[in-house]
């Protein structure tokens, strides 16, 4: 397969989802395990992007989740590397 490669739209998303994750991962205890929320996060994540409910094209929509599933997959893989 040939990759895509990365419109703008694409990185803005990658560095919203970075700025969240961050965002996320300071405002918790420093006590809780960073690796533990980010588990909890993928979890939810995953829940979110099988059981949003959607209007348009399910086409569409399903592409749309699983391009927002891989960019998501990859900023906590990311960021568990950085917190391990």
């Amino acid at each position: 397969m040939q990759e895509q490669l990365a419109s703008p739209a694409d990185d803005l998303l990658r560095q919203a989802l970075a700025v969240a994750f961050e965002a996320v991962l300071s405002q918790e205890a420093t006590g809780q395990d960073q690796a533990a929320i980010l588990a909890v996060l993928r979890f939810q994540l995953g829940k979110i992007l099988a059981e949003a409910p959607s209007t348009g094209r399910a086409l569409d929509t399903v592409e749309f989740r699983v391009h927002l599933a891989a960019l998501c997959n990859t900023e906590i893989a990311r960021q568990e590397a950085r917190v391990s």
